[in-house]
């Protein structure tokens, strides 16, 4: 019988489990190899079987189920976050904001537009927006902190720009902060603390005079009863400010923070009240002297030196190094 050379033998592809559509066998390939003829002999050589896999075939009705599967729980879960995101408990239930010296609560919280009820979603990491819409809805707030304040609740903390004083204006006082704005709100009469401006415009010569202002110390600044624009040929930027302990300065708006901490060292040199010029140098006499000797004697000397004049020792130069006595004769 003659040798059966390059048969091929498939295996049966079992049924497959409609629950377990994965579990299928390979299939395998047996090759046999023989002779076709018969050796003198007659002995027949055993074919050796060859096993090989079979490519597998395409699934393409498991891998679109899988797909819509995943489709389908993505969908599914942004609509459950975006429902729960939504819902009353995650919602803003209460604002609380601390009054400062000069804003209420309720103006804190208009500034800052939240509202009783928005989604939390759009506080917490929207914070510097929130600052940025108080600072631009109200001029005295200068810094906003926003915190937790329960699970639903939001604190407000301002910190408002201090007050520079009250602009007199028709016989009505603005307040006056210190980054130079005034606020629109006219009062009847101001608040004892502060200093009243009087003869100034809204220009730059009054936020030079506000920007040095603020520079003072706190006993400087509530030692200031009011500042006048009272300007000279000479001195277009002459400043007359009355003092709380009855003496009156006059300085350059340029320079009057500079000299102004000066001026607990002045007085505690004087007899007695008077005025204290710092335009030129520094120097004090007492009220009623004419100045205009020493005015005269302070522009045409450049070099520090002291003179005495009507009683009055007056030492001019560089006003960081200056020591003005007051030595009046009774």
């Amino acid at each position: 019988m003659a040798a059966i050379a390059n048969r091929v033998e498939l295996n049966k592809r079992p049924p497959r489990h409609r629950w377990f559509p994965w579990r299928k066998k390979k299939r395998t390939i047996s090759v046999v190899k023989g002779e076709s003829q018969k050796s003198d002999k007659g002995s027949k050589k055993v074919p050796k079987p060859i096993k090989k896999s079979l490519p597998k075939p395409p699934r393409p009705d498991a891998q679109n189920r899988h797909r819509r599967n995943v489709m389908t729980g993505g969908f599914m879960t942004v609509i459950v976050m975006l429902a729960i995101i939504g819902s009353p408990l995650f919602s803003l239930s209460k604002i609380n904001a601390p009054a400062t010296r000069n804003l209420t609560g309720t103006q804190i919280v208009r500034a800052s537009g939240l509202q009783v009820g928005q989604p939390l979603w759009t506080v917490w990491g929207h914070q510097q927006k929130i600052f940025n819409t108080a600072k631009a809805n109200n001029d005295m707030i200068h810094h906003l902190t926003i915190s937790r304040d329960g699970f639903r609740g939001v604190k407000l903390n301002a910190e408002e720009y201090r007050q520079a004083g009250y602009l007199l204006r028709k016989g009505k006082y603005y307040v006056v902060i210190e980054n130079g704005r005034i606020l629109s709100t006219a009062l009847s009469r101001p608040v004892a603390g502060y200093p009243v401006y009087s003869g100034f415009s809204h220009d730059d010569t009054f936020a030079t005079v506000i920007k040095q202002y603020a520079g003072l110390s706190s006993d400087i600044k509530r030692g200031i009863s009011q500042i006048d624009l009272s300007p000279t040929k000479s001195n277009p930027e002459r400043l007359h400010m009355f003092m709380n302990d009855g003496n009156e300065v006059y300085a350059t708006a340029a320079t009057f923070g500079s000299k102004m901490k000066y001026y607990t060292e002045i007085v505690a040199q004087m007899d007695g009240k008077g005025i204290i010029n710092l335009e030129v140098g520094a120097y004090s006499y007492p009220f009623g002297f004419d100045d205009s000797a020493i005015s005269s004697s302070d522009s045409g000397n450049s070099s520090s030196q002291s003179t005495t004049t009507g009683g009055v020792t007056t030492t001019t130069g560089n006003a960081a190094s200056s020591a003005v006595n007051q030595q009046s004769s009774h």
